[in-house]
């Protein structure tokens, strides 16, 4: 039985892990949401890298970072028209 809850645990953070990208969150403000400790977000994110291949938190920055050069401003004049 013990085995069983152990499974159940694992599972609720692998699909907690999961969300959490698409969720646009901060750490912060996505464990607030879950209900979970940072801490725990932390101690459960290693572990699911290591045991189920969740990608690295470096994989994920240097496959954000190639966007970080371009603007995500535009720069808008009033009055003036492009044709």
């Amino acid at each position: 039985m013990a085995g069983s809850k152990s499974a159940e645990v694992w599972a609720l953070w692998r699909d907690r892990l999961r969300r959490f990208p698409s969720s646009d969150l901060t750490v912060a403000a996505f464990c607030d949401w879950e209900g979970v400790s940072q801490a725990a977000f932390y101690v459960w994110r290693k572990k699911m890298q290591a045991d189920c291949g969740l990608p690295s938190r470096k994989t994920v920055t240097r496959a954000s970072s190639r966007f970080a050069s371009a603007s995500a401003f535009v720069q808008i004049h009033p009055g003036v028209r492009r044709t």
